[in-house]
């Protein structure tokens, strides 16, 4: 996880190309994971999502 501006740009490897990226706002009691909606561009050798920054906290699972 990088900063870009005001973004952030997440990124994984293009092995896990069917991956997909979810976040929440909170952990406990309960995590309530839902797609961030972007779509996974190819960079590289890597793939990576671009999402704008947040006031609020936010937790990021990649899963398939």
């Amino acid at each position: 996880i990088t900063g870009a501006g005001g973004d952030i740009v997440i990124g994984w490897p293009n092995w896990a190309g069917g991956y997909v990226l979810h976040s929440a706002a909170q952990l406990w009691p309960a995590a309530n994971w839902s797609p961030v909606g972007a779509t996974p561009q190819l960079a590289g050798d890597h793939y990576q999502v671009t999402l704008p920054l947040s006031d609020s906290p936010r937790w990021y699972l990649l899963a398939k």
